[in-house]
């Protein structure tokens, strides 16, 4: 996919928090760009930005000192109905698009990049989210996705990926420069499988472990199994 331009904040403030922690303030302007033009009009008129529903998931400290962030929007709706007159509740999950962004070891902002997803469900986490894995070449996002995003850009609104219907398994990759690429790696309706991007862990090399459900009762007696995913990563 093309290339899109790097983002770029400014760090107004540093705390120590602990030893060898850091709390840090950054003003990134360009993420207002990724809201929605009513929003935008609302950010001019009060000259005041916050991201909204946004989690930190990981903090990583790289070799050459830089840190690198990365964030997800997630929130939960509590919803209450009326029918067959019984009142119902039902809460549903939304795991939204992911922030990629790095600080080099002068405490200076390098740039930050948008992962553009939206799954929702209401069975908890279930398959939606990511994993996280890094390595000398860059950081690797894997998640279930919609087929329909595997091209679209960082700006565009994402096709819903549901839980527990399948799904593409995707991974979104970001170079120490803050270049994005995206692939597929294969169709779980194909597989027959359903997998657990964020219960995914690294055994060795560019191999994984985690969790996955068969579909299909091959054996009455097995319900979930471990699997190994071989990851394939993108050229440098």
């Amino acid at each position: 996919m093309a290339v899109e331009p790097w983002r770029t904040g400014k760090v107004v403030k540093i705390e120590e928090e602990a030893d060898q922690t850091r709390r840090f303030w950054i003003e990134v302007p360009e993420l207002e760009k990724f809201e929605s033009a009513r929003t935008q009009r609302k950010i001019e008129k009060k000259d005041d930005y916050e991201a909204q529903n946004l989690k930190v998931r990981d903090l990583l400290v790289n070799p050459d000192g830089s840190i690198f962030i990365s964030c997800e929007e997630y929130w939960w709706e509590d919803r209450s109905y009326y029918m067959n007159n019984t009142w119902h509740r039902q809460v549903i999950y939304y795991y939204g698009d992911i922030y990629g962004s790095k600080i080099g070891a002068n405490g200076q902002f390098e740039w930050l990049r948008k992962i553009p997803k939206r799954q929702r469900g209401s069975s908890g986490k279930g398959t939606m989210g990511f994993k996280l894995i890094n390595d000398s070449s860059g950081f690797y996002f894997l998640y279930l996705d919609n087929l329909k995003n595997l091209y679209i850009k960082e700006d565009d609104v994402p096709k819903y990926h549901q839980d527990g219907a399948g799904g593409q398994v995707m991974v979104s990759r970001l170079d120490y420069k803050g270049n994005l690429s995206k692939e597929l790696l294969f169709d779980t309706r194909e597989e027959d499988i359903m997998i657990y991007p964020t219960e995914f862990s690294r055994i060795f090399g560019n191999q994984f472990i985690g969790r996955a459900k068969i579909k299909k009762k091959l054996f009455q007696q097995l319900k979930h199994c471990i699997i190994c995913v071989v990851i394939i990563q993108s050229k440098k």
